[in-house]
């Protein structure tokens, strides 16, 4: 929601439901002014509940997307101080605050993903490869390695791009994919992580029509938290990419020093964790 440059009420508290940010969701009052904070808190007042604005209604930019945005919040604002229970955020599991997840692209230079594999054995951590099906078939011992260390998902057969195809033409890849790794695994895999995390909506209804479930890539910082895409009497598990994968965080022409590339990761787990979202580790 873009916020003209206006007079934003003051209001600072410790608990908010939405906070002011910048576009990679950092959680920054208003110009670092210390006494903004919140851009909307609810709580109760003498049995009452109360919703209060951090912001002028008035000063939401004038076009058409930010004022259907602001009408939404200020409905369900009313709606939820009159009691009326519109939506609610699903708690993570056994009271935890966030979550992470470990993804690795395995394309060219497949055989490198055996460095990795020994990394996560020596932590003890598990991770999901999203692999290309093609270069699985040639590193057969290698792709049922990565099933034993985690979990094996596709990032389609030849890392073409997906979006902008046929729905049929989509289809026809997404199923082949899924066929094959289906028989170098003996199991269904469920996840896609389409090449370049280049997508449309297409792409998603082939991925459920081919029998996936989820799919993994970037939302444009929509939000950091898993989200449920209804898609004609279906649905469809997005995990977003809110943060920097490994090319980001690298820099231009990928020449950034480590310890700054381990800063900038660093700084986004601490965002994962203060907006209590999902952390992707996406790396190649």
């Amino acid at each position: 929601l873009n916020i003209a440059p206006a007079s934003q009420i003051a209001l600072r508290v410790a608990a908010r439901d939405v906070f002011y940010s910048d576009y990679t969701l950092g959680a920054d009052p208003v110009d670092h002014a210390p006494f903004l904070d919140a851009a909307v808190v609810r709580s109760t007042y003498r049995g009452a509940r109360v919703v209060y604005f951090g912001f002028e209604l008035r000063d939401v930019a004038s076009d058409a997307w930010n004022r259907q945005v602001v009408r939404v919040l200020t409905r369900n604002a009313a709606l939820w101080a009159a009691g009326e229970t519109v939506a609610s955020l699903a708690a993570w599991p056994n009271g935890y605050r966030s979550a992470a997840v470990i993804a690795q692209d395995v394309e060219a230079s497949f055989a490198n993903a055996r460095h990795a594999l020994d990394s996560l054995d020596a932590m003890g951590v598990r991770s999901t490869f999203f692999v290309t099906s093609n270069l699985a078939k040639d590193h057969r011992r290698l792709t049922r390695a990565m099933l034993a260390a985690g979990e094996v998902a596709t990032h389609s057969e030849n890392h073409a791009l997906l979006g902008g195809s046929p729905f049929e033409r989509q289809l026809e890849r997404l199923e082949s994919t899924r066929r094959d790794l289906g028989d170098l695994l003996q199991q269904d895999v469920y996840g896609l992580r389409p090449p370049e995390e280049q997508f449309d909506v297409e792409t998603m209804r082939a991925w459920l029509a081919a029998g996936g479930a989820y799919l993994l890539g970037a939302n444009d910082t929509r939000c950091a938290s898993p989200e449920l895409l209804r898609l004609k009497g279906d649905t469809l598990v997005l995990l977003p990419r809110a943060f920097a994968d490994d090319f980001a965080a690298a820099g231009p022409d990928y020449r950034r020093a480590p310890h700054l590339v381990t800063r900038i990761m660093r700084a986004d787990v601490r965002r994962a964790k203060a907006v209590h979202g999902l952390y992707v580790l996406s790396y190649h």
